[in-house]
């Protein structure tokens, strides 16, 4: 049920350009009729956050400004500097995110937000679900149960996400709320359930030695036909590697931008250095099949590969399957085929790299397009193709792989 960016159609989309303009310390946005509870809901924030303007020091916020310029993020105490990011940075992040979730949100009943700092992200999906109910005609009552999770490492910031949470739920008229507040690092939380819907947004460049890792683990803890959302600045040294993660999940996607210009007012002009800061933020959605184990045998298939490990093929295709090569001739028939076919033709190759560039699945079907680059002896192969893997469903494993592919020796 998601808006404007179509399940079979997932591409590059261009999202709004509006400007925010600073009143005082803090910005004020004027988006007219189409963003009716956003406008209510920043209202609220604006109050409750100009109070933490005594909590504020300049150093702070010429740190965190300085950390997120670098290439390299410095680690960041969030205890101690937990106000200072929330003055400057949670409705910048909350705008960028709303106006994001305003054309793509999904009906979902279960978030989990990682590494969610004081909850912008969280608070603007909500605010956005709160629309998207009224938009749709939703007639509930009682009102649409929903059920966030609040994951951070930072205790100061869940509390500043709870109190503005409790500030603003007034707001959301269609929504009934159920926050759950989770002090972990993101590769040890063990949750009970999975999620409709996991929120990444401004985590990846704080993070980003473990880039491939938060990926993974947001790809774990989603549900079949989950969303998974990354926003991160334009800008950001991170988006290099979150393309290179990106490609790894092996999920169909939709990326783009959302853009403005926020003008800083004293004393945070003084404090920031300059007057006129972009907004521009890239953005990637990703979509998680019915079956999420077609996802799993696709990545375990080129790993095998990349590895050159036959012990992998055993836990990708059936004893039976079939190993369509090319497309006019006899297939490889069984697994000990097909590890022969292996010992022949991929053991030999040496340094290999490869890249998934688009993906589709069905409930029984996954659809890849790759290029690999690798060498034999002194030879440069470069190599770009498709296949296609039909799943078993009673042995979750490969039955079935058809491949076309074209090759360059250089």
């Amino acid at each position: 049920m998601a808006r404007n960016i179509a399940d079979d159609n997932f591409g590059s989309v261009e999202e709004l350009r509006p400007r925010f303009d600073v009143y005082g310390e803090l910005p004020r946005i004027d988006l007219g009729a189409d963003f009716p509870t956003l406008q209510r809901v920043s209202k609220r924030l604006q109050l409750k956050l100009r109070q933490l303007h005594r909590y504020t020091t300049p150093e702070g916020v010429t740190r965190l400004a300085d950390a997120f310029a670098a290439r390299e993020c410095p680690s960041l105490d969030y205890e101690t500097m937990a106000y200072d990011f929330a003055y400057v940075y949670f409705l910048q992040n909350f705008w960028k995110a709303a106006l994001l979730f305003h054309r793509s949100t999904i009906l979902a009943r279960t978030i989990l937000d990682l590494g969610t700092g004081s909850g912008a992200t969280a608070l603007a999906y909500l605010t956005s679900l709160n629309d998207f109910l009224r938009e749709q005609g939703f007639k509930i009552n009682p009102k649409f149960e929903v059920h966030v999770t609040f994951l951070d490492r930072s205790r100061k910031q869940l509390r500043l996400a709870s109190e503005l949470l409790a500030e603003i739920s007034a707001e959301w008229r269609n929504l009934t709320v159920f926050p759950h507040y989770e002090i972990a690092e993101i590769a040890d939380w063990k949750p009970k359930s999975h999620f409709d819907v996991v929120l990444m947004g401004h985590v990846l460049n704080e993070n980003r030695t473990h880039i491939t890792t938060i990926l993974d683990r947001a790809f774990e803890l989603a549900d079949s036909n989950a969303r998974l959302f990354v926003i991160e600045r334009n800008g950001d040294p991170c988006w290099e590697q979150v393309q290179s993660g990106v490609s790894q999940l092996a999920l169909p996607y939709a990326e783009g931008r959302v853009a403005g210009q926020i003008q800083f007012f004293r004393p945070l002009r003084s404090r920031l250095g300059r007057g006129l800061s972009s907004t521009e933020s890239r953005y990637v959605i990703l979509r998680c099949p019915e079956e999420k184990v077609l996802v799993n045998l696709l990545r375990k298939y080129f790993r095998a590969w990349s590895t050159r490990s036959k012990t992998l093929l055993n836990e990708v295709f059936t004893e039976t399957a079939e190993y369509y090569e090319k497309p006019f001739s006899r297939p490889l028939c069984g697994l000990q085929a097909i590890q022969k076919y292996w010992e022949d033709r991929v053991l030999p190759q040496k340094n290999i790299k490869i890249r998934i560039l688009r993906v589709a699945y069905t409930s029984l079907d996954a659809f890849a397009e790759w290029e690999s680059r690798f060498a034999i002896g002194n030879t440069r192969v470069d190599v770009r193709g498709c296949l296609v893997l039909r799943l078993d469903s009673s042995s979750q494993r490969i039955a079935r792989l058809s491949e076309y592919y074209g090759s360059v020796k250089k």
